[in-house]
Formats: structure tokens, C-alpha cells, sequence
């Protein structure tokens, strides 16, 4: 009935074990073994399958490691608990010895007994105490000791007042002497202070203080008393009452159960069963477990449950170091960090879900953009490399609301805005730095991630103020470059059309015919066939190519529109249709020809009544309002045509 396969299949794992737990073991020297020449794919299909076994068995080794040793640490850990409590009564034991020893010693230096009195106040009792409830659980019990003393401070306040203690079981009875009242044994109640977590401390002598020691509780206060064994009494005595009164709290009465007996069966093991579930990476698991027991401790005050609380808070620790290391772990899908991140919330560890949670996505977004190479267009690269990470953009932004506060907005801001500066540093540097890149085309990759921000402000995110931050400033450099290379491009022309006293221009056949009209097309010039006479027309070659480049320059410019750039791109319009305009009328102002005036009247009116309002409308819809610095040029234009048309001076235009 022995299964010998089995038997030697768990010896040829145990020999491979041995093989790679050798200190000589060596990685590179193992692979390298089998990719050698004589190992055939069936030989290393074969050592592919014995290492999956392997790893499997140890798996399971491990696992039935953990359950083999869980009961044997249980019982250790209910001995210890059993020696500790042992221990403790030991301890108390002790504790009385020597309080009995103490008491001796007092009556000895003293002559008189723990409780008794013997000053001129001998005998008062809680009845002389005006607007004491002497009904308050508080003041139940015999008196542990009582006597006179000076109340010298109360807080940081100074008081310097004739006082009466009475030590209590439970509390500490502040009374004080009304000298207004008719008889001078009354007392009148200053504080009811409770021994319970009380911290008691015996001053050092000064010249302003001899024999005092200091009361914290609800409040803070300090006393005087006549001689150093009267302090040294209190002193002793205070602290005794307020051990005893932790110990009712930790035993309320006698008779109660064993500690194990007083809680569930199920949180007696709550830190084994924690190990067991951490160590199998069964998190969510875990984590409810830590919820329960949490809530279960919470009202309970005797010594093993505060113990088993503790254990409860290292395990929250402990589980907490797991989730992290878990988000650690390179190429996690989006749901498991999503998942992790939540139980990490549930431990309420906010701020160490926020950073891993973020420093995923950041890990991730990384390696998509290093994925993505430069292959073909530009546009086409910037159009994959937007989309990736603008996705993620979009995904952090409806998933992060969601599992944390508003109060963690500012995090996640200046996560997006150190995301932002890793993808402008990609963007500069292969569309505006590379040199084959024109500048509609860097308008048209500019605009194909101008449109992902618009995707991200219809869900509430508006982020493009940091593009525009972090890219304005090349951006304005580059329209500048774009407006003087076409202001180079034009000065040729006018030269030309000036020494050729401004030719009309006559085509060699059809297709040049054809070829005007589609230029004029391109710059969104409607009715071109109106300027054409028979196989001539009457625009002049610098108008037609004025034409093509301001509506380039326009279309580009409008991609381009943020009112950081919109000063500059009106002005540049401004410096080249001035150009343009007076050197038309300075020449139609020398023309003696009607005809000839007549055609350069037709030129002026096709620059400023279709291209320059071309221009205008295009950059008005784009910024989606008047523009007022167009509509102050187009005045200004027709003003300068008609100075120049009158022969009027012209030096100041």
C-alpha cells in the first residue's frame, strides 16, 4: 500500500533542493547547463516541468510547516499567559510584604498608626464635608487616611489655602476650611479627585517648599504638610490606593473566571490565526479578522484582553508591512493595487495607502511611456504615447476620490503635476527640440494633447494650467521663430513685386490654373475664381503666398491659444499685414494708371476684407470671444490705406 512514486519523486525534489541551496550553487552556470548544445527541447520542457514541481512541493512544505506548529504555538502561548499570571500574584504578594514592613517602619518614626490623626482636627469625618454626595460610588468605603495640609497650587494657578484630605478607596477628598461660615469646623468641598490613573510625586525640598508632593488627576495640584513623615505617609499611602485601583480594574471582583474563560474561544488565538493568514497572503482575510477582534477588545478592560489588545495593534503592524511589500511587487494589475490600497485603508494606514497607491500608478505609467518608441510620424507617437498616459490620468482621477478624503486632493495635485513635468520632458524633447518637426506640425501634437486635458476636465480635473506652466515659455519662442521665418519668406517678394513694378501673374496652362485655385482653397479662400481673367489673375504673386502663410500661421496659432501666447501671435499679425498694407499703397500711391490702381485696390481688398478677417474669425472662435486687439488692427489697416491712398505723410504709420 506504499506509494514508492511518490516516495521517489520527494527524494529527487529533496536531491534538487540540496542543488540549489549549495553555497557553491551558481545561476548563471545552472542555465548555462541547459542551454547547451547537446539539451533538446524535450530535455528542457522536462527540467521546465520538475522545477514547477518542485516549487510547488515546496509551496505546500511550507504551508503544512505553518499548521503543524500552529497548535503547538498556541499551547505555548496559553502557558505563558498562565505563567504571567503566576507571576503577577507573586508579585502582589511581595507588594503586601512590604507595604507591611513600611507600616511598621511609619508607626515606629512616627508613633502613630496609618489612618489615625493626631492633630487638633483628630476625628473629622465625611459628614463635616458641606455639598459632599455621599452617595457617589466615588466616596465609598473606609477611610485609607486623612489629615491637614497647606493646598499650595492648583494647575499653574497659586492658591495657598488651609486644606483637609481625606484618602479614599477610591478618591482623594480635597476639603477646605470656611472661615465665613459660623462654626470653624466646617468644611467646605474643593475637589473629589479619583485614584484610578492618578500620578502621584514626591517634590524635592526648596526655600519656598518643605515637605510637599504633587496630585495629577482631572486636575494638577501640590501640597504642603508639616513634617517628612506625614510626606513620605501620603506619598506611600496614595500610590498604594492607586495600584490597588488599577488592580480592581484589571480583577473587579473575586470569584471571576479565568481570563480565557472570560473571552471568545476565537480571539484567545487571534495572533496565531493572524500569522497563519499573513503567511498564506490570505490579506483580506487578515484584515477582517484584525476588524473583529478589534472591536471585540475595545470595552473590555481586564489584563489578558489589554494584552491580546496589544498583540491586536503588532498585528496591525506587521499586516501593514505585508500590504506594502505586496504593492511593492513590480507589473500589478490596476484591481490588485486597487484591492491592497483598500485594505490598507481599512487598518486606517491613510497616508501609507495614499503613497503606494500613487507611486503604482507612477511605476506604471513610466513603463508604458518607455514602451513607446518613435516609429514613423511624430503625431502618430505623441497620439499613443497621450493616450496611454492620459488614460491613467483619467483612471486615478475617478478611482482616487473614491478611496480617499478631500483632504488628500493636494496629494494627488502635486502627484499629477510631478507625472505632468516626466511626460512635457518627453513631449519637449521629440516635438519641440527635434529639428524635423515644422510648426503646424508641432501645433497639430500640441493640440492632440491640448484635446486629452479637454477629456479630463469633463470629469472635474482641469490640469492644463500645468502644461501651459511648464510649456508656454518654448511654445512663444517657437511661434516668434514661425512669424520671422515668414516675414523672411515675404521681404523677397515685395522686392520682387517692387522692382517689377508689381507684376500680374499669367499661367502657363490648365494645371497652373488648377494649382492657384487649390492654393487659394488651402488658405480657406472662397469664390478664388472670382479673381481670375481668362488665364491670368489679378492677385499679385506676394499676396497669394501672404495668403497661404497668415492662414497657416493663423491655424496654427489657434491650436496654440492661451492667453500667454495670444499677445504675441496678435502682434506678429500686426507687424507683417502693416508691412504688407503699406507697401501696396506706397506703390499704388506712384501708379498714374487707372487700370493698373484698380488692381491694386482689388489686392488691398483681398488682404484685409477675406484674409484678415479670415484670420480674425478663425482666432475668435478659438479663443470663444471678441478679440479687441483685432478689431483695433482692422481699423487701423483701413486708416493706413487711406493715409497712403490720399497721399497724405506717412512717416509716423
Amino acid at each position: 500500500g506504499v506509494d514508492h512514486s511518490c516516495k521517489h519523486s520527494t527524494m529527487a525534489f529533496s536531491r534538487a533542493g540540496q542543488e540549489f541551496a549549495s553555497p557553491h550553487f551558481d545561476p548563471n552556470e545552472y542555465v548555462g547547463s541547459l542551454c547547451s548544445e547537446e539539451a533538446t527541447l524535450a530535455d528542457l520542457k522536462k527540467k521546465q516541468g520538475d522545477l514547477r514541481s518542485l516549487i510547488d512541493a515546496n509551496s505546500g512544505q511550507l504551508k503544512a510547516n505553518v499548521f503543524q506548529h500552529h497548535a503547538i504555538y498556541i499551547n505555548a502561548s496559553k502557558e505563558i499567559a498562565r505563567l504571567e499570571t503566576q507571576l503577577t500574584d507573586v508579585e502582589k504578594l511581595l507588594q503586601q510584604q512590604s507595604d507591611v514592613v513600611a507600616s511598621l517602619g511609619e508607626v515606629v518614626a512616627t508613633g502613630s498608626v496609618p489612618g489615625t490623626n493626631t492633630t487638633s482636627l483628630e476625628g473629622r469625618v465625611l459628614a463635616d464635608v458641606e455639598e459632599l454626595d455621599n452617595n457617589s460610588p466615588l466616596v465609598q468605603g473606609d477611610i485609607i487616611h486623612q489629615g491637614p495640609a497647606l493646598l499650595v497650587q492648583v494647575g499653574i494657578q497659586a492658591v495657598a489655602k488651609a486644606a483637609y484630605l481625606f484618602l479614599l478607596p477610591r478618591s482623594l477628598v480635597v476639603a477646605c476650611t470656611d472661615h465665613e461660615a459660623e462654626r470653624d469646623n466646617v468644611l467646605q468641598l474643593f475637589a473629589i479627585e479619583p485614584v484610578l490613573d492618578m500620578q502621584v510625586r514626591d517634590l524635592l525640598d526648596t526655600d519656598e517648599l518643605t515637605n510637599a508632593f504633587g496630585v495629577t488627576s482631572r486636575a494638577r495640584y501640590m501640597f504642603e504638610v508639616d513634617s517628612s513623615p506625614q510626606k513620605s505617609t501620603w506619598v506611600r499611602l496614595l500610590k498604594r490606593a492607586v495600584a490597588k485601583a488599577e488592580d480592581e480594574v484589571d480583577d473587579p471582583a473575586e470569584g471571576t473566571l479565568d481570563f480565557e474563560e472570560e473571552l471568545e474561544e476565537w480571539v484567545l488565538t487571534i495572533g496565531e490565526d493572524l500569522d497563519v493568514a499573513i503567511a498564506q497572503r490570505a490579506f483580506e482575510e487578515a484584515v477582517s479578522l484584525l476588524d473583529k477582534a478589534t472591536t471585540y477588545l475595545e470595552d473590555k478592560g481586564s489584563r489578558h484582553a489589554r494584552a491580546l489588545q496589544q498583540v491586536v495593534a503588532t498585528k496591525n503592524t506587521a499586516l501593514t508591512s505585508a500590504l506594502s511589500s505586496e504593492l511593492d511587487r513590480p507589473g500589478l494589475r490596476a484591481s490588485t493595487i486597487r484591492s491592497t490600497v483598500y485594505l490598507l485603508l481599512r487598518l486606517g494606514q491613510d497616508e501609507s495607502a495614499r503613497t503606494k497607491y500613487l507611486s503604482n500608478w507612477s511605476s506604471n505609467i513610466a513603463k508604458d511611456i518607455r514602451a513607446h518608441k518613435v516609429e514613423g510620424s511624430t503625431q502618430l507617437f505623441i497620439q499613443k504615447l497621450s493616450h496611454t498616459f492620459f488614460s491613467a490620468l483619467r483612471a486615478t482621477a475617478v478611482e482616487y476620490p473614491e478611496l480617499f478624503d478631500e483632504e488628500a486632493c493636494s496629494a494627488y495635485l502635486s502627484w499629477a503635476n510631478a507625472e505632468l513635468q516626466r511626460f512635457s520632458s518627453v513631449y519637449q524633447r521629440q516635438v519641440l527640440e527635434s529639428a524635423n518637426n515644422s510648426f503646424l506640425n508641432i501645433a497639430q501634437c500640441t493640440r492632440v494633447i491640448l484635446d486629452e486635458f479637454a477629456s479630463l476636465k469633463a470629469l472635474g480635473l482641469d490640469l492644463s494650467f500645468l502644461f501651459w506652466s511648464l510649456n508656454s515659455e518654448r511654445l512663444r519662442e517657437l511661434i516668434d521663430k514661425e512669424a520671422r521665418s515668414w516675414l523672411s519668406l515675404t521681404a523677397p517678394l515685395l522686392v520682387f513685386a517692387i522692382e517689377n513694378d508689381w507684376p500680374t501673374v499669367h499661367f502657363s496652362g490648365r494645371q497652373a490654373r488648377k494649382e492657384f485655385l487649390a492654393r487659394m482653397q488651402q488658405a480657406s479662400i472662397e469664390n478664388a475664381d472670382l479673381y481670375l481673367e481668362g488665364m491670368s489673375t489679378v492677385l499679385f504673386e506676394a499676396c497669394q503666398n501672404f495668403a497661404v502663410d497668415a492662414h497657416e500661421f493663423t491655424t496654427a496659432g489657434c491650436t496654440l491659444l492661451h492667453f500667454t501666447t495670444l499677445p504675441l501671435i496678435v502682434d506678429w499679425l500686426q507687424r507683417l499685414f502693416v508691412v504688407m498694407v503699406r507697401k501696396l499703397g506706397q506703390a499704388y500711391q506712384e501708379e498714374k494708371k487707372a487700370s493698373k490702381q484698380s488692381i491694386f485696390i482689388t489686392n488691398r481688398n483681398f488682404l484685409l476684407d477675406v484674409v484678415f478677417r479670415n484670420c480674425m474669425t478663425q482666432l475668435e472662435t478659438a479663443f470663444k470671444g471678441t478679440i479687441p486687439a483685432l478689431r483695433a488692427l482692422e481699423t487701423s489697416l483701413d486708416q493706413t490705406w487711406s493715409t497712403l491712398a490720399n497721399e497724405e505723410d506717412v512717416t509716423d504709420i
